[in-house]
């Protein structure tokens, strides 16, 4: 029988803290209260048996000792008391390993016993795919592993999900290390205070502790070589005797300067806040009534009152709760309320009399008809106090110019689908080419290759194309509206987007891309809810800004002086906003003015 046999591992794996504190409550004590975090300079025989097994003078200012093995970090040392005297006590000291050991979490523990301390390297290993279950209990996978300070196995375990998997002892001798101890401890108190900011503060001495193990004897040098089953290697000498001497200074007594021979009792304390109090923010306070929940600010509210007081509220005032940059909403108005001319609703209608085909008919996608209950409101832009320099000619750009490179090169600018003139009907490409290369652009029909998940392959496969056609131009900014079109079946959205710029008080300009939107269909809402993990324009986003990514590098690699601005992205409900946006409803009903 080993006492406390497994009280090595690491804390955060295997101790909880279960205490009262109440002086009406007995004391309960499981295994953290006897744990602590420590320094070097504040363990004395640590600090002289770590001296004697490096070979380094540590003092307090010492963070590390590197050695054969790995290197030991001083800033992080876990302390055991593992019997009443504190004199046996174990420590647990952090080791970075060798740069060839992958994926492994190491520690450097020393138990100490009635001979000085014996060490050895605790291992947690893992691969390439469960590297994340590191420093999860829950899901830990891998290897927990005894190394000697060879780095050779002496006993390991298996984990899977953090259950314990039974391995069996190979050839090269390797053990099972066992996990199963029953400890139990016995204390007595020595006083309890209690305080109404702090909570109780009980001190006890812990007077004994019993623990029977499950543990393989180790036998083979340094490890149970005399046959007493003891695990890891000797320190080198025993820093609790009176004498001897120790290899740092022969001519000491073997106790560090200014410490008695052997401690006396060890002290733990342990605080926690009592019946009818928990600890918020370090401070014990009252527990919330039942009812009542405790805010961010860590007050007790009664949620049902402030739900009533809410309802009442919103039914004075639907717009409440919307989150609307008022700084745009008139431009999202304009957009929202923007209509095909007349030219181009019979380019479309001649298209669908002369030009159709399979899987999508010819029609403009508006707004109004999409099924998907939540409207986009968005704004992507990039702040250009300076222009930059046209790379064809080695003249700054005009606004216009800019403007108008940026519309024949938008694939440059674009980051995760390509825009191109409407080929899958070969016999309009040309003449669709030939209209979106052309000065006045308008009424070019436009592929757009969306990517929905990635930039390789696999996204493009799996992306929903989209058609667009350009229904107003300006120098200054051009507009796309949605299409359903032959071989691409409906745009993944309807509305309209804005691709333009605009000149500032201060004479920069802001460049940017606008869109109101919504999904064609609830069913397409719904999916892209799901993929975009609660973001349903999670994609879209990526898009435009990485348009100001790019739009930001192209100005500032060309002579220009640019940064991106701060996205503006509204979700509200559609029927909560369409008749503010149809402009049958004030601004002013949402608070902007």
């Amino acid at each position: 029988m080993l006492k406390l046999a497994l009280t090595f591992l690491p804390v955060s794996f295997f101790l909880t803290l279960l205490i009262s504190c109440n002086p009406e409550q007995p004391l309960i004590i499981d295994e953290e209260s006897v744990v602590s975090i420590v320094q070097l300079s504040d363990e004395p025989y640590l600090h002289q048996t770590m001296q004697d097994f490096t070979q380094q003078s540590l003092n307090g200012r010492t963070e590390s000792a590197e050695m054969d093995f790995g290197t030991l970090d001083f800033t992080s040392i876990v302390k055991n008391i593992i019997d009443p005297d504190g004199k046996h006590a174990s420590y647990s000291i952090a080791l970075i390993p060798p740069a060839d050991v992958a994926h492994s979490s190491e520690y450097f523990i020393a138990v100490g016993g009635e001979n000085g301390y014996r060490g050895y390297i605790l291992q947690y290993q893992t691969d390439a795919d469960h590297a994340h279950t590191l420093y999860s209990r829950s899901s830990f996978t891998g290897h927990i592993r005894l190394l000697d300070f060879e780095r050779r196995v002496r006993a390991e375990n298996y984990f899977e999900n953090g259950v314990e998997v039974d391995l069996v002892a190979d050839e090269g001798g390797r053990q099972e290390l066992s996990s199963n101890c029953e400890c139990a401890y016995v204390y007595e108190v020595i006083n309890v205070e209690v305080n109404n900011a702090l909570g109780g503060m009980a001190t006890v001495r812990i007077t004994e502790i019993n623990c029977v193990c499950d543990v393989p004897s180790f036998q083979g040098e340094g490890w149970g070589a005399s046959g007493d089953g003891d695990i890891g290697e000797p320190l080198g000498g025993d820093p609790f005797a009176g004498g001897g001497g120790s290899s740092s200074d022969p001519g000491n007594s073997g106790t560090p300067d200014g410490i008695e021979d052997g401690p006396g009792d060890e002290i733990a304390v342990i605080d926690g806040c009592g019946i009818g109090a928990e600890r918020i923010n370090g401070i014990c306070v009252p527990i919330c009534e039942e009812g009542w929940s405790r805010n961010s600010d860590g007050d007790c509210v009664n949620l049902t009152a402030i739900m009533e007081e809410l309802s009442e509220k919103l039914e004075e005032d639907p717009f409440l709760l919307l989150d609307i940059d008022c700084d745009q909403i008139e431009n999202w108005q304009e957009l929202a309320q923007h209509d095909a001319s007349p030219a181009i609703i019979a380019k479309i209608e001649d298209l669908a009399e002369n030009h159709d085909g399979p899987r999508g008919d010819w029609e403009i996608q508006y707004l109004r008809d999409a099924g998907g209950t939540v409207v986009n409101l968005d704004y992507f832009s990039v702040k250009v106090d300076q222009l930059p320099i046209d790379p064809r000619n080695g003249q700054r750009f005009t606004a216009d110019g800019f403007q108008d490179y940026f519309r024949r090169n938008i694939n440059d600018f674009a980051k995760g689908s390509d825009f191109g003139p409407y080929c899958q009907i070969i016999s309009i490409c040309s003449q669709e080419t030939a209209l979106w290369n052309s000065d006045d652009p308008t009424g070019a029909i436009m592929n757009i290759n969306i990517r929905a998940f990635t930039e390789d392959d696999v996204g493009d496969f799996l992306g929903n194309d989209g058609v667009v056609v350009l229904s107003d131009y300006q120098n200054s900014h051009w507009k796309f509206m949605t299409l359903e079109a032959p071989y691409e079946y409906s745009h993944p959205v309807s509305g309209t987007r804005q691709f333009g710029y605009e000149q500032n008080a201060d004479g920069s300009y802001n460049f940017f891309v606008r869109g109101v939107d919504r999904f064609t269909s609830n069913t397409q809402e719904n999916v892209a809810f799901v993929i975009g993990i609660g973001n349903p324009f999670k994609f879209a986003d990526e898009l435009w800004e990485g348009f100001q990514d790019k739009l930001t590098d192209f100005i500032n690699d060309n002579g220009g002086f640019s940064v991106k601005n701060s996205p503006s992205k509204n979700r509200p409900d559609w029927d909560q906003i369409r008749e503010v946006l149809e402009g049958k409803q004030s601004i002013n009903e949402l608070g902007c003015k």
